[in-house]
């Protein structure tokens, strides 16, 4: 497992823990997809790949914000805008 992988399962336990159900949710998203670019793969991927899934999920969320804004749905906007 890469070490960026790693370190964002532990933090996910730790907001588990810790009861912050928003922070679990979103780590537990980021490890989703984490999991699918491994099936694409056929292995575990490495820290590059793990950031290139990061970059690709905040960019969505980007993407959403703007959606959202322009739509005048501040409080979705703001939410996508936590996860990044």
């Amino acid at each position: 497992m890469s070490e960026i992988a790693a370190r964002i399962r532990a933090d996910q336990i730790v907001a588990r823990k810790g009861g912050d159900k928003d922070r679990t949710l979103v780590l537990g998203t980021v490890l989703a997809s984490l999991k699918n670019r491994e099936l694409e793969l056929g292995r575990e991927p490495a820290d590059a790949e793990v950031i290139d899934v990061l970059r690709m999920q905040i960019k969505q969320r980007l993407d959403s914000v703007d959606q959202y804004r322009a739509g005048e749905r501040d409080d979705l906007a703001a939410r996508e805008e936590f996860e990044i």
